[in-house]
């Protein structure tokens, strides 16, 4: 493989993990919303 490709690659996986990072705090952060709703019920 030329190490552009292997460069390119790497880069894909950082943001592949970056989004799913980003995914995991929005889905934590909904929770969090809706603990704090359910308390002031």
């Amino acid at each position: 493989m030329e190490q552009d490709e292997i460069n390119f690659r790497q880069e894909v996986i950082t943001e592949v993990e970056n989004f799913r990072m980003l995914l995991n705090f929005i889905e934590y952060t909904a929770e969090a919303d809706q603990t704090a709703a359910q308390r002031y019920e």
